[in-house]
């Protein structure tokens, strides 16, 4: 069983056509979670009219932001119903190839280790490949004067080597937010720990996918990036509308991540 599980917030031109990429996978059993954030677009309404044998709707009726929203629908979640065999986090704007499930899963039980798994992403409208879906924190500073971006970065090519993109899967540091597949198991280390999944430090979002790639690491398990499948992305349409305020959130939690982790990455932990 695959628990699907996405957060809306004034998506009303794309939400209902995640979901409807969700009822055309391939694998099975699914069950879909959708938690409304206070929408007032109208995408609330067409959520509540769904099918129920579609979704499960949650409604917290404020935008909570993407942590911490996250945290609080698994909780809602694991009071009602029994855990499933993976989690699946997916942005709402996002629509997925038909054979994303099953290939997760595929790489995910190859061995108990697999934690995370995650998928080439599209772009929504032209269909282009997005870079930057996954890969490796930068050790060094060797980059910094070419694209300004330095150690601790986050890197799609730092750990790239030739034949990669042929492999069924091929493990990294990290894998996006807004497709990653994650072990029952694997969640509840985390959260029996903390008791949550994303760090709320990081709210309302940015850094919070690579945090927890770095803390499902530490405990000894790994991250994949699946090739065979892939899903279609809007690419931040939310940071669009004011990309001078985003940056600097994003900039702000990027320190955060560096304050807890540089230690354990330049100790070679993770």
């Amino acid at each position: 069983m695959i628990y699907i599980i996405l957060l809306n917030w004034n998506g009303i031109n794309y939400t209902t056509h995640c979901i409807s990429s969700i009822l055309k996978q391939d694998y099975s059993p699914i069950k879909t979670f959708v938690a409304d954030q206070g929408s007032t677009d109208g995408s609330l309404d067409l959520l509540r009219n769904a099918p129920t044998e579609w979704i499960d709707l949650i409604e917290f009726r404020n935008n909570l932001g993407f942590s911490v929203g996250y945290n609080k629908l698994i909780e809602w979640i694991k009071s009602r119903y029994p855990d499933p065999d993976f989690w699946f986090f997916l942005n709402n704007d996002t629509k997925l190839f038909p054979d994303a499930c099953s290939k997760l899963v595929e790489c995910l039980r190859a061995d108990y280790k697999h934690g995370i798994a995650g998928l080439d992403a599209y772009d929504y409208k032209t269909g282009e490949k997005l870079p930057g879906y996954g890969g490796w924190i930068r050790r060094d500073d060797s980059k910094l004067k070419i694209d300004g971006f330095g150690k601790y970065w986050t890197d799609g090519f730092a750990g790239y080597k030739l034949g990669m993109e042929n492999q069924p899967w091929f493990e990294d540091d990290y894998e996006s937010g807004c497709c990653m597949m994650v072990k029952s198991h694997v969640l509840n280390q985390i959260w029996d720990k903390y008791g949550r999944w994303f760090d709320p430090i990081y709210n309302p979002l940015y850094e919070e996918d690579v945090d927890i790639c770095c803390e499902v690491r530490l405990i000894g398990n790994k991250v994949f990036h699946v090739n065979k499948s892939g899903f279609y992305h809007v690419v931040s349409p939310i940071a669009k509308e004011n990309r001078s305020y985003w940056w600097g959130i994003h900039l702000e939690n990027k320190q955060k991540f560096i304050q807890k982790w540089a230690k354990s990455i330049d100790k070679g932990m993770i």
